[in-house]
């Protein structure tokens, strides 16, 4: 059985469904009128019933929980990788950035220090 939200409320409707067999049978319209009493009035073979169908939803419930567990852990890996993806791809934007930045410094020195004379300066160059 493969996990899926449609999974769960598949099963969420069979569970509905056995309990609203059981308080059926049991005679009581809700959960709270549900006691011992009420299931000690129940056949036997009532009770195997009402036993039978319980066992068989928790075995779905077993496969349905361990299938999530197997997805869970798949999304896990899944979401470590597109991390690792991302810091990559980062990494390459900040040395892409850094050097952009590193060339942009050496043109602008150079502009500068094409613009300096070699003469030294006096009171007479300042003015």
């Amino acid at each position: 059985m493969d996990f899926s939200v449609q999974s769960l409320h598949t099963f969420e409707m069979e569970l509905s469904v056995e309990l609203q067999a059981v308080l059926k049978m049991a005679k009581v319209n809700s959960t709270m009128e549900l006691n011992e009493n009420s299931l000690m009035k129940l056949s036997k073979n009532g009770l195997t019933d009402i036993a039978l169908r319980f066992v068989n939803l928790y075995e779905k419930n077993l496969k349905i929980c361990k299938s999530a567990a197997v997805k869970i852990d798949q999304l896990k890996s899944d979401q470590i990788e597109d991390q690792k993806k991302l810091l990559q791809i980062q990494d390459m934007k900040i040395d892409s950035v850094q050097q952009t930045v590193k060339t942009e410094l050496r043109t602008w020195a150079d502009v500068a220090q094409k613009g300096v004379t070699s003469k030294p300066v006096t009171k007479h160059t300042v003015k």
